[in-house]
């Protein structure tokens, strides 16, 4: 936390951001189906980004990150992909 309520959220945001990037690293090499894959991105990865969201608004370039990462760990560099949900 900080003084600044804008350095906090994007202090915030960016500690996120780096969490998610580093639990879809690790979580890659799994033996997930892709409906397995879904489930852990909602009930692990993203259950933090709905709490902080709560408290801050996400700046729009951890929004990028954030999906670049889910997707990434989602498709495992498949070619068919799916348009992702744009806020």
């Amino acid at each position: 936390m900080t003084a600044n309520i804008n350095d906090s959220a994007r202090k915030s945001w960016a500690i996120l951001t780096s969490k998610i990037r580093t639990n879809t690293k690790n979580a890659y090499h799994r033996v997930l189906n892709l409906d397995n894959r879904i489930r852990y991105v909602n009930e692990v990865i993203l259950s933090t980004v709905w709490y902080t969201t709560h408290i801050f608004l996400p700046p729009t370039d951890s929004i990028r990150q954030k999906n670049t990462a889910i997707s990434w760990f989602i498709w495992k560099g498949t070619i068919f992909k799916v348009p992702l949900f744009k806020l």
